[in-house]
């Protein structure tokens, strides 16, 4: 009888040949070791984005403490969103502009105020969790309403007596007639200035068409 031929075996091939190793140096290798570098640093940099604080192994989510801050001051932060752009585009309107130098000279003011009471303007803007640029943009905004609505706010010498005659157990020390009168003047224009404001906003937003998408 003929001899049957045995079946060959399957040539294994040597592992260095099925899969070669990476050979260090490589672009291979560097590739993966950025890949593994860089997944390691986002999480460990990243984890405040995901994890606030852990308590006792328990975490407390970004996310649950986003919709706390939510809650509690979404309505009041929208709103005054809404209220700086309603400003922003009647003051555009009506072509009014306010010069980096006014910006300037009111800060200046305002460091010369807080010097009096030994306080720095970073000290006092880092007590009200407000940056120099927030400030700068909120007096660009008064500014801009003084331009626009104080032309048309007088205060009389009436006003003024009455003024000081009310306020009289209240006003400063040391001062003289004349600078009590400036100050008296100042605070009556600023008081009146405020009232027509609110009256104007209540009129833009009267006017306005605003949609809101989101309740707290």
């Amino acid at each position: 009888m003929p001899k049957t031929k045995s079946k060959a075996k399957p040539k294994v091939e040597p592992v260095s040949k099925v899969a070669p190793m990476i050979k260090p140096g490589s672009k291979k290798l560097v590739v993966i070791s950025v890949i593994i570098l860089a997944v390691g640093v986002l999480g460990y940099f990243g984890k405040g984005f995901l994890v606030a604080a852990v308590v006792n192994g328990h975490p407390i989510s970004r996310i649950s403490i986003d919709a706390e801050l939510e809650k509690q001051g979404g309505q009041k932060v929208l709103d005054s969103q809404v209220t700086k752009i309603l400003i922003n585009q009647e003051l555009s309107s009506k072509k009014i502009v306010v010069a980096d130098s006014d910006v300037d000279s009111e800060i200046k003011k305002i460091e010369n105020q807080l010097k009096t009471q030994n306080q720095t303007l970073d000290s006092a803007l880092a007590a009200q969790g407000m940056t120099k640029t927030e400030l700068m943009a909120q007096i660009k905004i008064q500014k801009g309403i003084e331009k626009l609505l104080g032309q048309d706010v007088k205060v009389t010498e009436e006003d003024i007596s009455k003024f000081l005659e009310e306020n009289k157990q209240y006003l400063p020390e040391g001062k003289s007639d004349s600078e009590l009168k400036q100050l008296a003047a100042e605070q009556l224009q600023q008081q009146k200035l405020d009232e027509k404001f609110q009256t104007w906003l209540a009129e833009l937003q009267s006017k306005a068409k605003i949609y809101k998408f989101v309740k707290f």
